[in-house]
């Protein structure tokens, strides 16, 4: 990625080590900059302060890069002008969040652009598929907008935390967040180096139970199977497939019976129906809705880990025998995506995973 000075004649690298390149020139006012994005180059002047984000990972990268967003989506629709309790209705981020974010709409759908023209941000980010379900000629009346690489593919998330460091005008912020991560890895590769040496074959599944016999094989071309495998382990998948996430029938599963440990990614699209009418929801305390929240996500696994538990050709497996199949949620691994997941993704499977496991 390539960030200009406007005007200007000298451009900066950003994989430059040099102290001079490890910022973007943004310091005075009215300077200007042009980011490199996915939908192509974006002029801005002076840092952003008020930052609107209309996806899940967009908020994700921003939080990694220890920002505040002026304005969010959340995975739930809200009846609200304002997220409340981010904690709450934006599960795994809403706890990073330390501000009353105005409410742009839930995930998935095209956001409020009344409530996007009144917020009147500094910035715009989205991954592309977001940033383009609002038009170019209401985004010039918005504020200038960054595109993001798509969240699920390896090494896109990086990518992407470059892009909005450069776009908030100091690259500094992702070389803060890389290096966190690397130490995260550090730890969990240290943590688990007797279960990687001996048990190294992973095979990661996805669905939302064995109702239609279909689940989801994720590969080591994503950014889930790039998580794993940095954390030492092997992810296995059907052969010839270079996709990162294509259908697996369950018949195929002993095919797979190589796997050393299966983790089990589980998802419901009944999840929304759960969260309370407004009216019960405003009568709740903090306690009450961090309740409401728990459930809901571990309402994500059960109908898939009963499945699993009750099919012949899913217990067939050495790894379901031998007890070495493992429960997480598909939301908090494959909708973030961002540094706040990635390590959210190595702490959970070092406070999962035994520090050995024994055949």
């Amino acid at each position: 990625m390539v960030v200009a000075a406007c005007g200007g004649n000298t451009a900066l690298n950003s994989s430059s080590n040099s102290p001079e390149n490890s910022s973007s020139p943004a310091p005075a006012a009215q300077s200007c900059y042009t980011v490199t994005h996915m939908a192509g180059e974006t002029e801005i002047c002076d840092r952003p302060k008020k930052i609107a984000v209309l996806d899940t990972h967009s908020l994700d990268v921003l939080l990694g890069l220890k920002q505040q967003p002026a304005g969010v989506v959340t995975p739930v629709p809200l009846d609200a002008d304002r997220v409340e309790h981010p904690e709450v209705f934006i599960p795994s981020l809403g706890d990073h969040i330390t501000t009353t974010p105005a409410y742009l709409g839930s995930f998935g759908q095209p956001p409020s652009l009344e409530t996007l023209l009144q917020l009147k941000p500094d910035l715009v980010v989205g991954e592309v598929w977001s940033v383009q379900a609002i038009s170019d000629a209401m985004l010039s009346e918005v504020a200038p907008a960054v595109s993001l690489f798509p969240r699920s593919e390896p090494g896109n998330w990086r990518d992407n935390i470059r892009v909005l460091a450069q776009a908030l005008g100091d690259e500094r912020l992702a070389d803060q967040a890389i290096a966190q991560y690397d130490k995260e890895l550090e730890t969990t590769r240290k943590a688990l180096a007797n279960v990687t040496a001996t048990h190294p074959k992973v095979l990661l599944v996805g669905g939302d139970g064995f109702k239609r016999g279909v689940l989801l094989a994720v590969t080591e071309n994503s950014f889930m199977g790039e998580i794993v495998e940095d954390a030492g382990f092997d992810v296995i998948s059907p052969l010839g497939i270079d996709r990162s996430i294509v259908p697996l029938s369950l018949e195929l599963l002993p095919e797979l019976n190589e796997a050393d440990l299966v983790f089990v990614l589980g998802y419901s699209a009944d999840a929304a129906k759960l969260v309370p009418p407004l009216e019960t929801l405003e009568t709740m305390n903090t306690d009450e809705l961090l309740k409401e929240r728990d459930a809901i996500i571990a309402q994500q696994t059960a109908v898939i880990k009963a499945d699993w538990e009750s099919s012949a050709i899913a217990q067939s497996l050495e790894a379901s025998q031998k007890d070495r199949v493992y429960f997480y949620t598909y939301y908090e691994w494959n909708l973030l995506n961002g540094p706040v997941g990635a390590e959210s993704i190595l702490q959970q499977l070092r406070q999962s995973l035994p520090e050995r496991i024994v055949d």
